[in-house]
């Protein structure tokens, strides 16, 4: 019989931190951190700079990932692949559609997508995680760092993979000040940025606790972001046992992450525009932009009940 991919999803809000902590959860050996799965399609391009400092095109790593799924799709069991022409699925398109816009008013993706389209998915992304998981044997844990919480909630549907979630919380009030200092172009058009992002957020933050709900006990744990930049012993630790993982040596818990250890090309570009080869987990440094007392006070009363 065999054994079900054990996949990590992080539950967090863009610009919320998941790339970073994605990143120390992948320097454990057990673990396989991926990032963002719902962009490798689509962003794939060989000339993309991956973390370990090659370009795609000349990174063993995902060279052999390519051949490994090429050959899977070549015998018709897998429709997941790495080429540069390949379009977004409609359940992962980027931007605030029609669609998108239901789900979070709190309709069902199978209600908005469609039966056909949710089966499709489902199969589709475990059969790749499938294959990830027969690539790495040696490894417990893939993490997949995607954002949208429609993902999750439907491939909690699936039985055929075991399903670990990590909320990844984050003050909302410095988070919203992030999101409008943001140019958000896909959005421009709707103006009233304070108001619509203020909503955005809200609704969205509600959609991810939700999803995170359906996740069963034992299977779920919520780790605070300020709190992991400040205390990162005790936070990577509480996340080390969660899954059962011993720390690998004793500088485990060092603020300096070696990121050409690991193999991702997608996700913030910030992490591909170091010029060196680690990154320093700074301590949180919350800065809220000036607002109007109206503004001040409406913004306290929406995120009132999301401590």
């Amino acid at each position: 019989m065999n054994k079900k991919p054990k996949v990590i999803f992080l539950s967090a809000n863009a610009f919320s931190g998941s790339t970073i902590f994605s990143l120390f959860l992948g320097k454990h050996s057990n673990i396989t951190n991926l990032g963002e799965v719902i962009n490798l399609e689509h962003d794939y391009n060989e000339n993309l700079i991956c973390t370990c400092g090659d370009r795609v095109f000349n990174c063993t790593y995902w060279h052999e990932i390519k051949e490994k799924l090429n050959q899977s799709i070549s015998k018709g069991l897998l429709n997941f692949s790495l080429s540069s022409n390949k379009k977004r699925s409609l359940i992962d398109k980027k931007g605030l559609s029609f669609k998108k816009l239901l789900i979070l008013l709190g309709f069902s993706p199978q209600v908005v997508y469609g039966e056909e389209s949710i089966n499709n998915y489902i199969e589709k992304n475990i059969n790749f995680f499938k294959e990830i998981d027969k690539y790495h044997n040696r490894s417990k844990y893939i993490v997949d760092s995607s954002k949208p919480p429609e993902r999750l909630d439907i491939l909690l549907e699936s039985s055929e993979i075991d399903i670990y979630c990590i909320y990844l919380k984050r003050n909302l009030k410095s988070l919203f000040d992030s999101n409008i200092k943001r140019e958000k172009k896909t959005r421009k058009i709707i103006g009233f940025k304070f108001y619509r992002e203020l909503i955005l957020l809200y609704f969205r933050e509600k959609h991810r606790r939700k999803v995170f709900n359906k996740v069963k006990e034992g299977n779920k744990l919520t780790v605070d972001f300020e709190n992991f930049k400040n205390n990162p012993q005790i936070e990577y630790s509480r996340v080390l046992n969660f899954l059962k993982c011993s720390p690998n040596s004793s500088n485990e818990f060092d603020r300096n992450l070696e990121i050409k250890k690991q193999h991702i090309y997608v996700g913030n570009r910030w992490i591909f525009n170091k010029k060196n080869e680690k990154i320093i987990l700074e301590t949180e440094n919350t800065k809220h932009i000036k607002k109007e007392y109206f503004q001040t006070k409406l913004v306290d009363l929406v995120f009132k009940n999301y401590k």
